[in-house]
């Protein structure tokens, strides 16, 4: 559903309890048992991607981690208990908003960079390659420049 968040309730130490917002409907989507799904009703959109935001971040990981049990050592569980018990500042929905704008903000920028960095090692590694064409061609003189 539109505005939940998916919740991994069983996974690997650093992945159980990992999340993930749901931007929009899927019909017919049926989740796994070892998912969660929470669903805002009050200031649904704001409050999810708030909360959402929270629970990616590295304390709250961090927590989640911490909280995890199970007898073997690769795959750790939580209890519904567990998350509902843990406790995150939920600020006015005002500053939601602002948060959550910020975020976006940051996310799109922080894309667009890795986006711009992978196409600049692309470039190089295009150059490289024609580079080492031409020397082991003779298109250029290599001798000498160790």
């Amino acid at each position: 559903k539109a505005n939940s968040i998916i919740i991994s309730r069983i996974n690997t130490p650093k992945l159980v309890g990992a999340s993930g917002y749901v931007k929009k409907n899927y019909d017919n989507l049926f989740l796994p048992d070892r998912l969660w799904q929470a669903i805002f009703y009050k200031n649904s959109a704001e409050s999810s991607k708030f909360v959402s935001n929270m629970m990616i971040s590295k304390g709250f990981r961090g927590i989640m981690e911490k909280k995890a049990t199970g007898a073997s050592p690769s795959m750790k569980n939580i209890t519904k208990e567990d998350l509902l018990g843990t406790n995150i500042a939920l600020p006015p929905i005002s500053e939601q908003k602002n948060i959550n704008r910020n975020l976006e903000e940051f996310s799109s920028l922080i894309d667009d960079l890795s986006e711009l960095i992978c196409n600049k090692i692309e470039q190089l590694e295009e150059y490289r390659t024609a580079l080492i064409s031409a020397a082991v061609t003779g298109k250029i003189d290599v001798r000498g420049l160790a």
